[in-house]
């Protein structure tokens, strides 16, 4: 039988401490309050990106598809509470593991190193450790732009243009023309199919600029998505837009992710409701593209007439991670009027 999950609201704390390393810490606030002798059990989540320090830091040769990388971690859970009993597990992706601290009493088993069980720990007990070990290839996105349009009428428009890099170690060598003859982003397409097995439609990819010295990409997705599934009314009749923030591959982190969606013409008040933090750019209201009568022609051959601004919304957060990829909404009222535009106008 599957656990129940209570979501609980996790807030910074102004508690003062002296922690390591610059820690800070975080207060949960339980959904009732505890009474004498009860108890509850808490499962925390949090996931830490950038944190594999290439060892060497930079390689000579491309021939080997792996390199070795630091994991730096503590052998017990830093927390301002004194802890009677704990054990920690740190288990990496590779079993080709070159070393790693031992803080007796500590085991390993194939990918998997055991610290504990450690008894009677004090607040803010910090007891650094390191593993060494291999890994293979892994991407990174520096810089992701989405940009949703939601037309009048017909499918929703979604562009991504990513700017994409392979992490880990440098390449020590000078560029060649050998290089012009390497496949284009290897590591780029598994992405594409991602979006291929998805339900969008009218799919489009295409390589802006190939990797320098086999490292960095720059490319741009575009998809249709049937507007009746992702839009519908509310109670109060205002339209709104339901999306997943976020990336495909949940096991990719987005150093800087914006998605910007642009309402239809005469829309207005349009309101994000997101389940986390996220920085809101500009306000909620913005003119765009024409407030005066004006046809714009698209490559496909489409034509959309415009008689009046767009109002959009632009979301963006560092740090995208796969439990971001979560459903969002944006809210916006309609006007009517603006479905007759185009016949009113011609």
């Amino acid at each position: 039988m599957e656990k129940a999950h209570e979501p609980l609201r996790v807030e910074p704390s102004d508690l003062p401490a002296t922690t390591p390393n610059g820690a800070r810490l975080f207060s949960a606030l339980l959904g009732a309050h505890l009474k004498p002798g009860e108890a509850t059990t808490l499962e925390v989540v949090y996931v830490l990106t950038h944190v594999l320090d290439p060892s060497p830091a930079g390689i000579v040769s491309q021939s080997e598809p792996h390199q070795l990388v630091y994991y730096h971690d503590s052998a017990v859970l830093l927390t301002p509470y004194h802890v009677l009993e704990q054990v920690t597990y740190i288990k990496v992706p590779s079993n080709r593991i070159e070393s790693f601290t031992k803080v007796d009493p500590t085991s390993r088993a194939g990918a998997e190193m055991k610290y504990g069980t450690y008894y009677n720990r004090m607040p803010i007990t910090y007891l650094p450790i390191s593993v060494r070990y291999e890994v293979g290839p892994f991407a990174v996105v520096e810089k992701l732009e989405r940009k949703v349009d939601i037309p009048r009428r017909g499918h929703i428009k979604v562009t991504d243009q990513y700017k994409m890099k392979r992490d880990g170690a440098w390449y020590k060598r000078i560029f060649t023309r050998n290089f012009l003859a390497r496949p284009e982003c290897p590591w780029i397409w598994p992405f594409a199919n991602t979006l291929l097995s998805s339900n969008k439609d009218r799919l489009y990819f295409t390589l802006l600029q190939g990797p320098r010295y086999g490292w960095h990409c720059t490319f741009t997705t575009g998809y249709g998505l049937a507007s009746e599934d992702f839009l519908f009314e509310s109670v109060d009749g205002r339209r709104y837009i339901n999306l997943t923030f976020g990336f495909p591959q949940l096991d990719t982190v987005v150093d800087d992710f914006a998605t910007t969606v642009v309402l239809p013409e005469g829309s207005k008040n349009p309101q994000p409701i997101v389940p986390f933090p996220t920085e809101c750019l500009p306000p909620f209201s913005v003119l765009e593209d024409y407030c005066v009568i004006m046809i714009f022609a698209t490559d496909a051959g489409e034509l959309y007439l415009y008689v009046a601004g767009r109002a959009k919304v632009v979301l963006r957060k560092k740090n995208v991670v796969g439990e971001h990829s979560v459903p969002f909404q944006v809210y916006y009222e309609s006007n009517p009027i603006f479905m007759l535009a185009d016949s009113l106008t011609l």
